[in-house]
């Protein structure tokens, strides 16, 4: 793997999660109305791209089930003479909320240091969709840059990816799963690899059971876990909640002191 591309203030991190809970439920038939209207809010909210700044929004980049996939990307104005490294910011929001559309922030000071910025959204819990069915969409996203690296100007062999809260799950999970064929999903672009070289994983959800036993909002933490996994609360006076995911079973239990574990088995190949 070569050497990781995210210069500056970026760094690695391996942490716990503070997973935001929407209250009440919104019904199906006005979920994509609601949608559209935070996404168009969204835009609205975004600073100004700077002259220098090319962006394209709204570039479909494979789909899952019958949605399409989209995400935006930034480049550099001109283009540089090499082909340029990516990364790839993904939003968090618990699995369940959040959009591409608020990433200039963050994309932009690094394409003007010569990257090319990729902010890609993913099917979401409201709507159904459980593990590993977003990673499925981060994975095609990957396959979609390296398919088209050469009309983009793009190093095809210099792909980064940094995700933030939800999105740092998703992004540790691109990181340490390009060999398991289980989790590429069917999204498009089935000739590429989705590997990348390298990830920034920021506040970033890793094991379930500290997070349940350690978290202050525990009420929002476990129903967006359960709703990412599937599973039940076990109903006995212990935080344990069993969470069966596709070919994965995976018990949380924690107890008054700081001692937890968490014990997974699996049919999928480690290699």
């Amino acid at each position: 793997m070569r050497s990781n591309i995210v210069s500056g203030g970026l760094a690695l991190f391996a942490a716990g999660v503070l997973i935001a809970g929407w209250a009440g439920r919104v019904d199906a038939q006005d979920r994509g109305g609601v949608a559209d209207q935070a996404r168009e809010q969204a835009k609205a909210a975004e600073p100004a791209i700077p002259a220098d700044v090319e962006l394209r929004r709204d570039v479909v980049y494979g789909k899952g089930g019958e949605v399409e996939l989209k995400l935006d990307i930034y480049r550099p104005r001109p283009l540089p003479e090499r082909p340029m490294p990516v990364i790839v910011y993904i939003h968090g929001g618990g699995w369940k909320s959040g959009t591409k559309d608020r990433s200039a922030d963050k994309l932009v000071p690094l394409v003007e240091r010569g990257y090319c910025g990729v902010s890609i959204d993913y099917r979401l819990t409201p709507s159904g969709v459980q593990f590993p069915e977003p990673l499925y969409d981060c994975k095609c996203a990957i396959r979609f840059l390296r398919a088209n690296a050469g009309e983009l100007h793009l190093d095809a062999d210099r792909i980064g990816v940094w995700g933030h809260s939800a999105g740092g799950h998703l992004a540790a999970l691109l990181g340490t799963t390009a060999h398991v064929k289980e989790f590429e999903g069917s999204g498009g672009w089935p000739g590429f690899s989705s590997r990348v070289q390298a990830v920034v994983a920021q506040a970033a959800p890793i094991e379930f059971a500290s997070l349940l036993a350690e978290t202050k909002t525990i009420e929002e933490a476990e129903p967006a876990i359960r709703a990412l996994l599937g599973g039940q609360s076990s109903g006995t006076g212990s935080a344990s909640t069993t969470f069966p995911g596709p070919k994965t079973s995976c018990i949380s239990r924690s107890s008054g002191s700081r001692s937890h574990s968490c014990r997974a088995t699996s049919s999928i190949p480690a290699r």
